[in-house]
């Protein structure tokens, strides 16, 4: 294989062959970093995953004297090739080794691998040493079928959130937003958090769908309240005071705590977790799904800014980070 350069001229720019491409060329490549500064750039991706490889590099040219990375083209390419690469070893090791490519046929083996009530099973089962960890992935819902498409992503801690928001006795300020341009151009993203002090948000769930629609919304909803109430009425409390998930669990149902006494009013059989105030900018499909599930009485706030710029790096750092 043939490698080629491009040189850049104010009126031309040439694009010619500068020799043979093969194993060799990436041996090359890789000595212009040294193994202390490609740990540094595996840290770094390992500590915040969505972080861009120009920050990354960035902030390698802040190291001591002689573990600095250079300022110039080659080191940039270096690391940022390197950036992308521990991304998909981490989005391997979040994924059980499914190739999540945009098909819908990967979609539908990560839900199978991620479904959140296998998990709960393997859990239960005295009989094996798996504890299900509070940060890997799960899916509490999808459906790949009737021109539906539709796949719900979090992760136990992020499903408490909805707990810890009854917990803190304020009102339970829930967030939607949609957005494109995050995956493969035929899917829409909904992510859904709750608002704390100082409008800080906190991460529950994310979905993909076909569209910001009523139904997309009514979906990713009712997945993820599915998947929290699962956790307090299938999940067995491990004995042993070790499991991280069951110390969780029972840190959220305190004798004292709001959250017991939401579980005590539900009915068995419900999945309901009522908003006081549900928000987004999506002020059609929203304001009409809101009030059908929340309540003609409750306040539908709609936001005057698109927000998914802001909360959807904060939830896949949080998804993919084990906090």
């Amino acid at each position: 294989m043939h490698a080629l350069a491009v040189k850049r001229y104010d009126h031309k720019v040439d694009l010619f062959i500068s020799g043979m491409h093969d194993a060799s060329s990436h041996a090359v490549t890789s000595s212009i970093l040294t193994e202390k500064q490609r740990t540094a750039v595996r840290t770094a991706v390992r500590t915040s995953p969505m972080t861009v490889g120009s920050a990354v590099h960035d902030g390698l040219k802040n190291l001591s004297p002689g573990n600095h990375v250079k300022a110039d083209r080659r080191s940039r390419e270096a690391v940022a090739r390197l950036v992308r690469r521990e991304r998909n070893v981490i989005a391997e090791e979040r994924s059980a080794g499914v190739d999540v490519n945009g098909t819908y046929g990967s979609m539908i083996e990560f839900a199978q691998q991620m479904d959140f009530g296998a998990k709960i099973r393997r859990h239960n089962d005295t009989s094996n040493s798996y504890h299900l960890d509070p940060h890997e992935a799960i899916t509490c819902g999808y459906q790949f079928s009737k021109g539906v498409t539709f796949l719900n992503v979090t992760t136990a801690h992020l499903l408490l959130n909805l707990a810890r928001s009854a917990n803190c006795g304020w009102q339970k300020q829930g967030h939607f937003d949609g957005s494109f341009n995050y995956c493969d151009k035929e899917f829409a993203l909904i992510g859904f958090g709750m608002n704390s002090m100082g409008s800080k948000f906190n991460p529950v769930s994310i979905n993909i769908v076909n569209s910001e629609s009523y139904e997309a919304l009514r979906n990713s909803y009712n997945a993820t309240c599915t998947g929290l109430f699962r956790i307090f009425r299938e999940m067995q409390i491990c004995k042993d005071g070790s499991c991280k998930m069951c110390n969780m669990i029972t840190e959220q149902i305190r004798p004292d705590s709001n959250f017991r006494k939401v579980l005590a009013e539900t009915a068995p059989d419900s999945t309901h977790f009522q908003l006081d105030k549900p928000s987004s900018d999506n002020s059609a499909a929203f304001f009409s799904w809101s009030k059908s599930k929340f309540g003609e009485k409750v306040q539908t706030q709609i936001c005057g800014h698109h927000a998914g710029r802001k909360y959807f790096p904060i939830f896949f750092s949080q998804l993919v980070d084990k906090n």
